[in-house]
């Protein structure tokens, strides 16, 4: 009789374990399906927004260390000053003598 009931509480405490450990594998595949889909649902976002120009827009702008933004106008503006200056020193006023 002693050694049934040693049995039963060792399979009592066999069946605790077990259900413990399927628990938290349970909850680690779910925090790893929640985490896949996040990262789907971010990567379907980020499509959307290239598709709809949002992203290309926002890329237009560059970013420089100093925290200043170059835009198509201020590369424009420095274009033309550069085309200006050339036009300057090809007309010969660039010259010393």
């Amino acid at each position: 009789m002693k050694m049934k009931s040693m049995y039963f509480v060792a399979g009592l405490l066999l069946m605790i374990v077990q259900s413990s450990w399927q628990s938290a594998l349970q909850e680690a595949e779910e925090k790893s399906r929640q985490q896949r889909q996040e990262e789907t649902e971010k990567e379907n976002l980020l499509d959307q927004l290239s598709s709809n120009g949002l992203a290309r827009r926002h890329a237009e702008y560059e970013r420089h260390a100093d925290g200043t933004y170059t835009s198509d106008i201020s590369s424009y503006l420095e274009e033309q000053a550069a085309k200006e200056f050339i036009a300057w020193l090809m007309s010969g006023r660039g010259r010393r003598e």
